[in-house]
């Protein structure tokens, strides 16, 4: 369960420094040039990709600095925050995961389980009439996120959204898991951004047409596949004949 925690080192000069780099990141994504001219399915500019990488990077040093006084139990390949459908996630994000999960081998596949999750939580969400209430009947199925691999690492890391990336545990990453019999004992506290940069974030997402989308991951992802079609790669020149 989400949990407020005392953190000093979270108002250090240090970490203040590295939220003022990931705003001027933010507002260098923001002021990318001809956003709203992109057709679904035009590649996105370099320059809007670059900023956002410098966003992400400032955001997980932001993240290791405010947690420094911490005991950090996260793992490579404990998962159980990545199987609640994570919300909170900006349009630019979920297109930036769709990307990133078409690169995959089996991009195609994934995406297709994704669209079977995303429409499994729908229907919690309908019969619930609540994203959280959702969210937590979710955690109680043995449902997966599609982008983890078998070992429960997550096969687009680089490109996880802020609502993935800012979930840490300072208990036993086994207790996140709403199944275990301990979890209502486990001290989980998420890393929000301050507001105005989530305010830039969902900026960016209305430039390129985004801001409508579901605020969970699965279903953010899902509705960017069907209105974002894959980038097609031009055709090469056809080779000269020899003299």
């Amino acid at each position: 369960m989400p949990t407020h925690l005392d953190l000093p080192a979270a108002g250090s000069p240090e970490a203040t420094r590295h939220l003022n780099r990931g705003l001027v990141a933010l507002q260098d994504a923001l002021r990318t040039p001809g956003l709203e001219a992109l057709e679904p399915g035009d590649p996105l500019p370099q320059e809007l990709l670059d900023a956002i990488a410098r966003w992400l990077d400032a955001y997980d040093a932001y993240i290791r600095t405010a947690t420094q006084d911490l005991t950090v139990t996260c793992g490579m390949g404990c998962h159980a925050c990545c199987a609640h459908g994570p919300d909170g996630v900006a349009g630019v994000e979920a297109l930036l995961a769709l990307r990133a999960a078409r690169a995959l081998p089996d991009g195609e596949a994934v995406l297709a389980r994704m669209a079977e999750q995303a429409a499994r939580f729908e229907e919690r969400v309908d019969r619930t009439g609540s994203t959280r209430a959702a969210a937590t009947e979710t955690g109680l199925q043995p449902d997966p996120c599609a982008f983890l691999d078998r070992l429960g690492r997550c096969r687009i890391y680089a490109a996880r959204p802020v609502a993935c990336r800012m979930f840490v545990s300072i208990t036993d990453p086994a207790w996140c898991d709403h199944r275990h019999p301990q979890h209502d004992q486990a001290v989980n506290p998420h890393l929000l951004p301050p507001t105005i940069l989530r305010r830039i974030l969902a900026a960016i997402s209305e430039r390129l047409g985004l801001l409508d989308l579901p605020p969970d991951l699965w279903r953010a992802v899902t509705a960017a596949d069907a209105r974002w079609p894959a980038v097609e790669e031009a055709a090469p020149p056809p080779a000269k004949e020899s003299p």
